[in-house]
């Protein structure tokens, strides 16, 4: 893309915030490599909507998940944090390059046992048939993939 159009759709994104409010402070409190646990916590306290879909389409869950991406303990416990404030646990993306990818391929290992124990569903597939077995495997984190492997049939997950 040239600097120009950059520029432009910077701009433009500027322009038209799809955070606002609690939603934004919860963005930037996680947008970290350590995530702000104690703002984090007060921002929840205020009864902020994790399934709350913004204007692109996506909830504010799957947001702050995409935010916390890079593993951490702080992410982890937070992570945890937003799965025990009532988010839904078959959240996923419903626009965008990754459509179909749910919580439960974003999270770690603990946080998938979590997010089963309320209801996700392991079979859940992205856009291209993925599975989230699939994208643990993709990221070789072994307690997720000894997780979803009892709960996964195996011809359900795409590729080995």
């Amino acid at each position: 893309m040239h600097a120009a159009k950059l520029s432009a759709l910077v701009v433009i994104l500027m322009a038209f915030p799809i955070f606002a409010g609690d939603a934004e402070e919860l963005m930037k409190a996680t947008s970290s490599d350590m995530p702000d646990e104690k703002r984090i916590a007060e921002i929840l306290k205020k009864g902020v909507d994790l399934n709350a879909v913004m204007p692109d389409g996506n909830t504010l869950a799957i947001h702050l998940f995409f935010n916390m991406l890079k593993p951490s303990p702080e992410a982890v416990r937070v992570r945890r944090m937003l799965i025990n404030h009532g988010l839904d646990p078959n959240a996923h993306i419903r626009k965008g390059f990754m459509n179909g990818t749910s919580l439960l391929m974003l999270a770690d290992g603990e946080n998938a046992a979590l997010l089963i124990a309320k209801g996700a569903d392991p079979a859940m597939r992205a856009g291209d048939g993925s599975t989230a077995l699939d994208f643990a495997i993709l990221q070789k984190d072994k307690a997720k993939i000894a997780l979803l492997e009892k709960l996964t049939p195996k011809k359900k997950a795409k590729q080995r």
